[in-house]
């Protein structure tokens, strides 16, 4: 059984998510818009959304990312989202940290997100194997990864904050779940985009923060729906060279953007490290 969309540990869960979009909207509409079935109160301005659950902010945040998909707004949001969505995580993760960062990764998406946050943050890769276990689900593969990625740098760098992180893209087909990570080479590039084609899938990512207090690890989810793609298309894409070190064989930043159909949850998350779940991560190691 799948876990529910968002259904994650607690040190994953932030409320800045939920701020964030309300700020996209106003960057979008120049306005506060009252939340649906309310109207302003009288002689002021508009009402504030009353307080949703974490899965009916989602819901409404998916039927509003499907209607503005057409939306050269839209568009111009995903072209520069991830400079808007990292700024606005950063704005609450310390920064004087008193310890080096080290990102066990040496993935330029993950290494930039990171250093937005902390321009000194070293890069160092993780020695690890990537193979599922036997039976193992797709977000117990992501988790398990980032885990094992942040205490390998651990133990060589055991006085230093340590961020991992670890992607899978999973969907669901008639003979069962299937995990998809970086393609072998281009015809496994295209067998995975053929198989994301006209479906939804879910990007899963595995996050651990790790400092000489101990470790913490969680895992993020965000579902994403592909329109139908031709085969043109994919031979073309493929032809780039983008999806072969991308898990699931394809970059939402990147050249892959016009497949999309809608994304419900971090955009961040599938680019590679979803930067709200590290920002609760990094702020309560520091809290106790």
């Amino acid at each position: 059984m799948w876990p529910r969309q968002g259904a994650v540990p607690t040190g994953c869960r932030t409320r800045p998510l939920g701020r964030l979009r309300h700020a996209w909207r106003r960057r979008v509409s120049g306005r506060d818009r009252p939340s649906a079935g309310r109207t302003p109160g009288r002689g002021r301005g508009p009402r504030r959304p009353a307080r949703r659950s974490l899965r009916g902010r989602e819901d409404v945040c998916g039927r509003d990312v499907q209607d503005r998909v057409a939306d050269p707004l839209h568009q111009r949001f995903h072209r520069v989202g991830l400079r808007l969505l990292v700024g606005a995580a950063g704005s609450r993760v310390p920064r004087g940290l008193g310890l080096t960062v080290v990102l066990a990764s040496a993935s330029p998406r993950r290494v930039a997100m990171v250093r937005s946050l902390w321009p000194d943050a070293e890069a160092l890769p993780a020695d690890v194997d990537e193979t599922p276990l036997p039976a193992e689900r797709p977000w117990e593969t992501a988790e398990r990864l980032a885990r094992a990625k942040a205490e390998a740098i651990r133990q060589a760098r055991p006085d230093a904050l340590v961020i991992a992180g670890d992607t899978v893209v999973a969907l669901r087909t008639t003979n069962g779940d299937v995990q998809l990570a970086k393609p072998e080479d281009a015809d496994d590039a295209k067998r995975m985009l053929r198989l994301l084609s006209d479906r939804e899938h879910r990007v899963i990512s595995g996050l651990a923060v790790a400092s000489p207090g101990g470790i913490r690890s969680c895992y993020a989810t965000t579902t994403v729906r592909f329109r139908r793609l031709t085969d043109a298309e994919i031979e073309a894409y493929v032809a780039t060279g983008e999806p072969l070190d991308k898990a699931g064989a394809y970059a939402i930043q990147g050249g892959a953007s016009r497949f999309a159909e809608w994304t419900l949850g971090s955009l961040t998350n599938v680019i590679g490290l979803p930067m709200e779940a590290l920002q609760q991560m990094v702020a309560g190691t520091f809290r106790g």
